[in-house]
Order: structure tokens, then sequence, then C-alpha cells
């Protein structure tokens, strides 16, 4: 088996353990808040993500870590 055939099986395994969603939301930066996001999942989005978040701000303010 090669390696990149064995990163696709590897990539696939993952996507059956968390149960192969069909309807992905993509996080958008200052954009995708908690209520956004459920109520995406209420309109049958079956992965969601948390927003990115701003590495700098994080690192540097302590209110914005919580």
């Amino acid at each position: 088996v090669s390696e990149s055939q064995q990163t696709q099986e590897d990539r696939y395994a993952f996507y059956r353990s968390i149960g192969s969603p069909k309807f992905i939301v993509a996080p958008m930066v200052d954009q995708s808040e908690l209520p956004y996001r459920m109520l995406t999942r209420r309109h049958n989005a079956d992965l969601c993500y948390t927003p990115m978040f701003h590495a700098k701000m994080f690192s540097e303010n302590p209110v914005y870590r919580k």
C-alpha cells in the first residue's frame, strides 16, 4: 500500500468515525456564533465547527480566552 493510499484510507476512517456527516457548516471568523450554529443544526447540518479565533488576541488578552 502506497503512502498516499494509506493517507486516503486514514482520512476516510476518520470521516466514518465521526458519523459520515453529509451537511457540514464551515466556520467564518466573527460570523459563526453559537446561536447561528444551533440554528444550522436545527435545519439538519450534521457537523458544525466552532469559529476560528484570533491567535494573537487569544495569547495576549485573558478576556478573549473566556
